[in-house]
């Protein structure tokens, strides 16, 4: 998106590397997400609460901490998106096919569950439902692993379109 309004080549041209640039972006979305799930997170669980009868607030706060490491994996996927395409419809498209493939991949199989980062979604929705407070350190490390990676693919499609 900023390679079509200009402002990728004048932000580059400052003292600012690719990797600064990639983090902050990918920075001040997730904030701007999780500030807004968290929200949305919060009015559910005070409305459920106030429907259904009391839920165990730790689980919702464990939940929430494990769909957000899913959330972080689609911001990192999206940002990728829109280093790879041009155009908005495309990105959005792109973005939205590959996340929905991601996640029914998960629902297949549970190995292939166990390496994808939409199995924390599954943990998020596990803690709600069973309070079990196990936590998952090969799933976290798997969705970190995967963030990390978009952001290192991301940082070469930048290099190589700038070049």
């Amino acid at each position: 998106m900023d390679r079509n309004t200009g402002m990728l080549g004048y932000i580059l041209s400052r003292p600012v590397s690719i990797q600064k640039y990639i983090c902050s972006k990918y920075i001040s979305n997730l904030v701007l997400v999780i500030f807004a799930i968290t929200l949305g997170y919060m009015a559910s669980y005070f409305y459920t609460t106030f429907l259904f009868g009391d839920i165990n607030l730790l689980s919702v706060f464990i939940s929430l901490a494990y769909y957000m490491l899913w959330v972080s994996f689609m911001v990192a996927a999206l940002l990728l998106m829109s280093a790879l395409f041009e155009s908005t419809s495309v990105i959005a498209m792109s973005s939205i096919i590959t996340l929905i493939i991601v996640r029914i991949l998960a629902g297949i199989d549970g190995i292939i569950s166990f390496l994808l980062p939409s199995s924390m979604a599954v943990e998020a929705t596990k803690v709600l439902i069973s309070n079990d407070f196990r936590t998952p350190y090969v799933k976290i490390a798997v969705t970190l692993i995967w963030i990390f990676g978009i952001l290192m693919i991301t940082n070469k499609v930048i290099k190589r379109k700038i070049q």
